[in-house]
């Protein structure tokens, strides 16, 4: 069983704002064109979204983020990220028009994905204003209490292997990887401390997919991995295979299959993952 995994394509964007590759800014219909192509020529099951699908959470923005993702022809499933709730109405309209990518309009669920159980988990950004983002105020990613409750409730039930996305990293990118004096994007280090508890007590969650940080980065202690920007060159995404005693994530880039600029610059080439694949076993289970 095969699924895409994709993060960061910032609909409605310009070539301003957090960036760490060249755009693709106005390139959405070529970009989501592709993607159904290619989706169906790799046989992928469905496609998760690791959030920022949209770059203001307008309503515009989510109605033609709803349109683009129906017509790939699979299933597309959404994890919110920071940039579509970067206003106050924008988790209601999420909620009500956005059924077909969070199911029931519920800001978590769960996929039932055959061998394995599909977490999505919507964080928090402040303790007081809950899914509202605001730019201007540090980032602090927080899980809520009930949302971890049935998480590891969820976990415990059964031991079927399961992986779950979120949108905020909790490794940041090594300093050996990005060159730099410090690790690059460090994640919210409370954050971080409470997935990585919740993987130490339940072994049968494998993978925590993230993204946020438009950064290539795999943390096999944690099990963790984050994806550049999907609307950045090189489009690159993770195919998750789930096999009988495996998972395999292979990272791969989709810009020459999309007929779209595939040249990186090279001041932040360290942000993009090598092809390749590696493997989480769980047959010792």
């Amino acid at each position: 069983m095969k699924f895409l995994y994709i993060t960061d394509t910032h609909i409605g964007c310009s070539h301003d704002g957090y960036h760490l590759q060249p755009r693709y800014v106005g390139c959405e219909e070529q970009l989501f064109a592709g993607l159904a192509r290619w989706v169906a020529e790799h046989d992928i099951r469905f496609v998760v979204h690791g959030g920022d699908l949209t770059d203001h959470g307008t309503p515009e923005e989510i109605d033609r983020a709803v349109a683009l993702c129906g017509g790939l022809g699979v299933p597309v499933y959404l994890c919110l990220g920071n940039h579509d709730l970067a206003r106050a109405d924008s988790i209601e309209r999420w909620r009500s028009d956005a059924k077909t990518l969070l199911p029931e309009g519920e800001t978590s669920f769960i996929v039932d994905a055959g061998p394995v159980a599909l977490h999505v988990i919507a964080h928090h950004w402040h303790p007081d204003i809950g899914y509202r983002w605001q730019a201007d105020r540090p980032q602090e990613p927080r899980l809520d209490g009930n949302r971890v409750d049935a998480l590891e409730a969820s976990l415990k039930r059964t031991n079927r292997p399961a992986i779950a996305v979120t949108h905020a990293p909790i490794n940041a990118v090594p300093r050996r990887q990005c060159g730099r004096d410090e690790a690059f994007h460090p994640p919210y280090r409370p954050y971080a401390e409470t997935w990585r508890r919740i993987i130490r007590a339940n072994r049968n969650l494998r993978l925590v997919l993230t993204g946020h940080n438009h950064a290539f980065s795999e943390s096999g202690d944690t099990f963790s991995c984050t994806t550049p920007a999907f609307n950045e060159i090189p489009a690159q995404a993770r195919v998750v295979t789930v096999r009988e005693r495996t998972i395999e994530i292979e990272t791969v880039s989709l810009a020459a299959d999309l007929a779209l600029p595939a040249t990186p610059d090279p001041e932040t080439a360290w942000c993009i993952g090598p092809p390749g694949t590696f493997e989480i076993r769980y047959a010792e289970d």
